[in-house]
């Protein structure tokens, strides 16, 4: 798992406790979905603390081919929704956005990433929940992304078993977005 442990559990409290969780098992991989993340992975990298987490508030582990929303009055099976297929087929993967120096609060902390003249910004606890150093012995560390899919504006990260997606945070005032186009024609110095 390429999830840091404290955050994954945080990811899917505040989940259970909004919209709800989304949980799911498609043919041996595991889907978790919050309103504006998706995490999934392959069975056997979902290590015990992440089964934990997840059965502590659900009560259970999905079955293959099972899906419910979890939330504090229970689990109530659903149909899985088509958002939830990730295939890397999907994004543009042949160059990530680059996670810039700046950071932004407004009023949730945010990264900018770019690529070229596009500016992306997404919620700061996709840097800490990403976290290179929870993976399972054995499995590739590097994790790669963002890679952008340009319809819908999600950004995707993988290290082959897991994929993380998330909708970036759209900036609705008028000076953000000025701000945004402006600094679009910078080249940001990456971080470090």
């Amino acid at each position: 798992m390429i999830f840091n442990k404290s955050v994954f559990k945080k990811f899917l409290k505040e989940a259970y406790k909004g919209y709800g969780l989304l949980v799911g098992n498609n043919d041996g991989k595991i889907i978790l979905a919050g309103s504006w993340w998706i995490m999934t992975m392959d069975k056997d990298v979902f290590n015990k603390d992440g089964r934990a987490a997840l059965v502590q508030l659900t009560g259970v582990l999905p079955e293959p081919g099972e899906y419910w929303r979890s939330t504090s009055e229970g689990n109530q099976i659903e149909m899985p929704p088509d958002y939830i297929n990730i295939n890397a087929g999907q994004y543009d993967i042949t160059e990530p956005l680059k996670k810039t120096a700046l950071i932004l609060e407004i009023p949730t902390t945010v990264r900018v990433y770019q690529k070229k003249d596009k500016i992306v910004c997404v919620n700061e606890m996709v840097e800490m929940l990403l976290d290179p150093y929870a993976v399972n012995e054995g499995e590739n560390d590097a994790i790669e992304g963002p890679y952008d899919r340009g319809i819908a504006n999600n950004l995707y990260w993988t290290n082959g078993p897991c994929q993380f997606v998330c909708v970036p945070v759209i900036l609705e005032k008028e000076d953000y977005t000025k701000f945004i186009g402006d600094i679009g024609q910078l080249d940001i110095p990456v971080a470090r």
